[in-house]
């Protein structure tokens, strides 16, 4: 049985100086999560390691762009090691389209060549799914990859839902197929059933794909966990995704009992995600990858970080973005 390790998004979504980061340091410290960190190069990793949380496990999400079958990408990944100087137990790393199985013998011999040149300064890499890929192709290159050390993967489980979830809307009808979806849709209301009956299915996809990634026996597995909602205009950026487990989406008109619905994980399904993660026979570490949403918190006994601000409107709108995070872990661990 999985005794899971848990980190937080430590990205500060508003302007602000190394207070903003002693914040996120703080609380998680007190909450008891890691963070995984999104440094732009090495030497800002070297800054950020220092506003780590005493936590068991700290990782550092390295930018999308990076090949590890590029010469110059693996002497990247490589300084980002240098940087983190021992103190940080993984890297996540997005897949590329070079990560084909046509390609599988460079991208095999890219990551020897990789792990033999980070053996000074050993990290775990973590290769995330990219869901637009074909899942079984993912599969077959990470289960040829656990040949090498320190080579796992990470699954995106909120994106995996929401992409099955808006295929399978636009496959139901023909005035679905290029509709934006949204509250304000206008045949929102006659689709809606249809809506939820995707968001459930799609909740059960992406628990099929952890179940898979058990049965193929890696050692480690990485997460990154968050709510999604095919509806959804919540975030600042053009995604339907990165919600918190207690968000709920306001309809304009009423639907069964009420006018509104959850995501398409809700607290139910964060619990029983976390229920399959501690019935896992590997090391497992998740990571709540959700975005900020608009509103502030008042700062309390962490206004003394922020003492030599005039204005702490962005001060209280991290710590807002901070206890969304805290509060989709208590509802992920409950159970």
């Amino acid at each position: 049985m999985s005794n899971p390790r848990y980190l937080g998004m430590m990205k500060p979504m508003v302007e602000g100086d190394a207070a903003l980061w002693r914040l996120g340091q703080r609380r998680f410290t007190q909450i008891g999560l890691g963070a995984e960190t999104y440094p732009a190069h090495p030497d800002h990793l070297r800054e950020l390691v220092n506003y780590l949380p005493d936590a068991p496990v700290n990782t550092a999400h390295l930018p999308y762009h990076l090949d590890i079958t590029v010469p110059e990408h693996r002497a990247a990944v490589v300084e980002f090691a240098r940087a983190a100087d021992r103190r940080l137990y993984g890297f996540t790393l997005h897949d590329q389209r070079t990560y084909s199985p046509e390609r599988s013998g460079a991208f095999i011999a890219a990551l020897g060549k990789l792990t033999a040149a980070l053996n000074a300064t050993p990290v775990n890499l973590f290769f995330e799914y990219v869901s637009t890929r074909d899942f079984d192709e993912y599969e077959e290159m990470l289960t040829a990859a656990a040949q090498t050390p320190r080579v796992y993967p990470c699954l995106d489980v909120g994106h995996i839902a929401v992409d099955y979830c808006r295929d399978l809307i636009r496959k139901s009808c023909r005035e679905l197929r290029q509709a934006v979806l949204a509250p304000d849709f206008a045949l929102l209301a006659k689709y809606i059933d249809r809506v939820q009956a995707a968001t459930s299915a799609a909740r059960g996809l992406a628990f099929k794909y952890v179940k898979r990634f058990f049965a193929a026996h890696f050692s480690r597995l990485h997460f990154h966990a968050h709510d999604a909602h095919p509806i959804s205009k919540l975030s600042p950026y053009p995604i339907r995704d990165h919600l918190s487990y207690l968000q709920t989406l306001a309809l304009p008109f009423r639907w069964g009992a009420s006018n509104f619905t959850r995501g398409i994980f809700g607290p139910a399904g964060a619990a029983e995600l976390n229920q399959l993660l501690c019935g896992a026979d590997a090391e497992i570490t998740l990571m709540l990858e959700i975005h900020a949403q608009p509103g502030r918190l008042p700062l309390g006994a962490d206004a003394d970080l922020f003492a030599h601000w005039a204005d702490i409107t962005n001060a209280e709108k991290m710590n807002r973005h901070l206890e969304l995070i805290h509060q989709s872990y208590n509802v992920l661990t409950a159970v």
